[in-house]
């Protein structure tokens, strides 16, 4: 098998985009545009309830045994097509839709499917021991690879190879400060976390505001192909006669907005073992702080948002009710609405139901806030060890 190292621009873009292939299965052979068999499938994940969808390829011998294989890519699935409706839901409805609201606001947190996508790429690492992992990516995928590398703890960023992230929104801003540092550790170790973004591509939000990102930013050539959808799927991107994509700038990762955070991650004042991980106290107190004042700011925004999307159901109802009755404005107010629910607009589907989830996603931002407050308390009352309070933070940081 062809080894990845000789890999083109445009033949990791052709690799990216095997992840579309239909009833992909393990042990299957895959092919791309000018090379055949450059590994084997190897495992898959079909997440049915988040929409994630995975897969990790080896480039060693079939047959060879976990412990063996040296290099695993993962794809992860961009957003599923029409064929599957739950798939598609769940991409658009439960993902898509929200990370990119999310990303233009600053203020969100990560979607089920990231979390997920998160788990895969950790499971792929304990499965693979002694393997280097490839990260590949692209729109849906490309966030949920932004994720997963940020995700990780501090011990397995040197498993990390490399990254081949394409046309997804940045996600930078939905990272928790420990995340942020985690990338900090990363980007530092690894100058191969690569985010490809086409300015064409209405998909690809949130990368020219701050300069904040997850990888480092390569800003396509492109033309535009006339498509809004074929744009996103590559196609304004321009390769040379080599497989050279062309580039019209590069955007250096910068984390500078974690502040101290990202400092305690990269001078090593944080220490991980599998017994304990302790700080020195200047660390410590700089951990503490930036952790209740981010996250209390962040989730304060969150709130807002939910508080606002519930007036603008309200505002949504009255409106929708308002036009009806000036359409029908011999009918009572019992037929007008008998008229609405007839073709699915109720006051329970408009109002009721977003608004419940609403206030959910606003109390689970008031917990977590809470969550923080007493770890950030645990962090300033225990300079010598984490370890008890990274036993309580591991449902929020993993």
């Amino acid at each position: 098998m062809i080894n990845w190292n000789v890999l083109t621009d445009k033949d990791r873009q052709n690799f990216a985009n095997y992840e579309y292939q239909n009833k992909i299965k393990i042990g299957q052979k895959v092919d791309i545009t000018g090379h055949s068999n450059i590994g084997t499938v190897v495992d898959k994940f079909n997440n049915s309830i988040t929409g994630s969808q995975a897969y990790a390829v080896s480039n060693s011998p079939k047959g060879t045994p976990n412990n063996k294989i040296k290099n695993i890519a993962i794809l992860y699935k961009g957003s599923s097509g029409e064929k599957n409706k739950w798939d598609t839901y769940a991409d658009w409805g439960e993902n898509d839709i929200p990370a990119g609201i999310e990303v233009l606001l600053h203020a969100g947190v990560a979607t089920p499917q990231m979390d997920v996508s998160a788990l895969e790429l950790k499971n792929i690492l304990k499965k693979y021991p002694n393997a280097k992992i490839s990260v590949y990516g692209h729109s849906l995928g490309s966030m949920d690879a932004q994720f997963a590398l940020a995700a990780l703890r501090p011990d397995q960023l040197d498993r990390i190879k490399d990254a081949y992230m394409y046309e997804g929104p940045n996600i930078y801003s939905l990272l928790n400060p420990f995340q942020k540092g985690t990338l900090q550790l990363l980007e530092k170790r690894n100058h191969h976390i690569n985010n490809y973004v086409d300015p064409l591509d209405a998909i690809a939000l949130g990368y020219f505001e701050d300069g904040k990102s997850v990888g480092r930013v390569s800003v396509v050539a492109s033309k535009w192909s006339g498509n809004p959808i074929l744009q996103h799927m590559w196609g304004g991107y321009v390769f040379d006669k080599n497989g050279k994509l062309k580039i019209s700038h590069v955007i250096e990762p910068s984390i500078s907005i974690v502040g101290d955070v990202a400092n305690v991650f990269a001078k090593g004042l944080l220490e991980v073992s599998n017994q304990a991980i302790s700080l020195k106290d200047a660390g410590l107190i700089a951990l503490a702080n930036k952790i209740a004042s981010e996250m209390e700011d962040s989730m304060e925004a969150v709130v807002k948002s939910c508080n606002k999307a519930i007036d603008d159901c309200q505002t949504q109802w009255r409106n929708v009710y308002n036009a009806a009755n000036d359409v029908g404005s011999d009918m009572s107010e019992s037929e007008i609405k008998a008229a609405l629910s007839a073709v699915g607009c109720t006051k329970h589907s408009i109002v009721t139901e977003p608004s419940e989830q609403y206030h959910k996603k606003s109390d689970q931002a008031k917990k977590l806030v809470t969550k923080f407050q007493e770890i950030s308390k645990k962090l300033k009352e225990n300079s010598e060890t984490l370890k008890q309070a990274d036993h309580k933070a591991g449902g929020i940081f993993n």
